[in-house]
């Protein structure tokens, strides 16, 4: 039986990277703490100085690194921090939270998600008549635990019980899909009557199919909210956005769309990308379907794309630019990425993902089948590409060379741009992406990643301060992710980064999962 490996990169001054210690890795290194045959890893997600870890095997959480402001939950002492991977007491967590006739039998944790100094944990009751009950731990600084004067050391529930139609309360609601950024938290919710079908009742796959007709959709978020990262406000569409939302509220989409159209979405700092379906009005396309990027929040980077023509944007007066600023918002599909001067047609192409780094989007496009699309000319054996735009100050967009990194592409770029060395041959199965860095795991299991390699976070020596600009594999000492026996099999970047009025330092780590034969 194979064995999941877990290997780790980067900043480790909390002993995030659960390796033992507080040393930096600047070569991917095996964390020892979480070696056994079992191991399965359902998700990985990374805070500003500490790591969880979901494990699909045996149902437990695993934390590691900082617990002062109480992220890592009960169990791990306060004050402190561990630096290697140790279960999270979930058991625990619910008691503080005050949750009434649930044993540990009686539930699964069915995913997790990290602010920057928060957790949270997603648990599925396998009683079908019960709703999901989503707990927090650690900060409330922004209104990210979704729970008004939470403690940070203490465990809460939060609600979603109002966000049902009054017709349905009572309701069984779950969450379909949850995803954190450093400062707010986005989650889509299944809403109906406990006697619907729920083929969600006893799923653990994290894929967002379309919801039955008896059950609804409802985009919920909260947390820091006054760049208009969680839409306009619901009923005051001409209000600006509140500074904090410190509860669950629907996250309003630009019209015709709505929350059952969401497909997947991503967090940035003061922004948030999410990919929506939408019908496919070219019959010259059969069984495809289109897909469209909606852009919410702060456009100060460029990070909304907002001036796909930089220095050519018609003038507007006054108030249109102030209901430009109020609305926060940019829709982009293939054509809007590949744009009029791109030698590929964008018939051909579909756009299969967006991601956020804290200031930056990356879109993620593959090739359609050929079957549906032959292809011919140069292009014609390109399967994924990667068009970002938004903040470029240590080579995040993956535009520039090793040696200069913002060379091809300046500090902030509101033009959808291709990652020059991203026209890739093979397709791009998974894209994880840092504060300043991001990763990419082809379908062959090598590993690529570009940014800011400041605390080797790329898994990189580099003698140029900590900036690959280029995309480069990953390769280290200390494991090596182009080997043909052990492929990577997923991967997760963290996105920390701590300011102060004092001093700036930025904690910034990755982990990466590798599949290999036992040792």
């Amino acid at each position: 039986m194979e064995q999941i490996k877990l290997y780790c990169a980067g900043s480790n001054s909390h002993g995030q990277l659960g390796v033992g210690d507080d040393e930096d890795r600047h070569h991917f290194t095996r964390s020892q703490s979480l070696v056994a045959s079992q191991l399965s890893p359902q998700r990985i997600v990374c805070g500003a100085n500490h790591t969880l870890l979901l494990d699909a095997s045996s149902g437990k959480v695993f934390g590691a690194g900082g617990n002062q402001r109480g992220q890592l939950g009960a169990g791990h002492a306060t004050e402190s921090r561990t630096t290697a991977f140790s279960p999270v007491e979930i058991p625990r967590l619910v008691v503080q939270a005050g949750v009434e006739d649930l044993e540990p039998e009686g539930y699964t944790v069915q995913d997790i998600a990290a602010t920057w100094e928060s957790s949270f944990f997603l648990l599925r009751l396998r009683d079908p008549a019960r709703s999901d009950i989503l707990l927090s731990t650690g900060a409330n600084d922004w209104g990210e635990r979704g729970h008004p004067g939470a403690d940070p050391h203490t465990a809460t529930q939060i609600d979603f019980e109002k966000l049902a139609p009054p017709v349905e309360r009572g309701a069984v609601i779950r969450v379909v899909d949850l995803q954190a950024g450093p400062r707010h938290v986005v989650a889509l919710l299944e809403i109906g009557p406990s006697t619907a079908a729920d083929p969600l009742a006893a799923s653990t796959s994290r894929s967002v199919l379309s919801p039955p007709s008896s059950r609804q959709r409802v985009l919920v978020g909260w947390g820091a909210s006054r760049q208009g990262q969680l839409g306009s406000v619901q009923g005051e569409q001409s209000s600006p956005p509140p500074r904090i939302t410190a509860t669950p509220q629907p996250v309003l989409l630009p019209p015709p769309y709505q929350a059952a159209d969401v497909s997947s979405f991503s967090l940035g700092k003061d922004h948030t990308a999410l990919l929506l379906r939408e019908a496919d009005d070219d019959s010259s396309l059969p069984g495809s379907s289109r897909r469209v990027a909606v852009l919410l929040g702060s456009d100060k980077h460029g990070q909304l794309g907002l001036a796909r023509n930089v220095g050519a944007e018609p003038s507007r007066t006054p108030s249109q630019q102030q209901q430009t600023k109020m609305q926060r918002c940019n829709l982009l599909r293939a054509e809007d990425l590949l744009g009029d001067d791109d030698a590929l047609d964008p018939r051909h192409w579909k756009l299969v993902g967006v991601h956020c780094t804290w200031n930056s989007t990356l879109c993620h496009l593959e090739r359609r089948s050929s079957s549906t699309c032959p292809s011919s000319g140069p292009t014609a054996e390109m399967s994924s590409r990667i068009v970002g735009f938004g903040h470029n100050a240590h080579g995040q967009l993956g535009a520039g060379t090793p040696t200069s990194p913002s060379a091809a592409v300046p500090p902030n770029t509101a033009k959808p741009r291709p990652a020059s060395s991203l026209e890739m041959v093979h397709r791009i199965t998974q894209l994880s992406c840092g504060s300043e860095h991001v990763l990419a795991l082809l379908e062959t299991g090598e590993v690529i990643g570009w940014g800011w390699n400041e605390h080797g976070n790329l898994g990189l020596e580099s003698p140029s301060g900590g900036q690959e600009g280029a995309p480069t594999p990953s390769d280290g000492q200390e494991g090596t992710f182009t080997g043909a026996l052990q492929p990577a099999a997923g991967l997760a970047a963290g996105r920390a980064d701590r300011t102060s009025d004092e001093h700036r330092s930025r904690e910034r780590h990755e982990l990466d999962l590798r599949a290999g034969p036992l040792d």
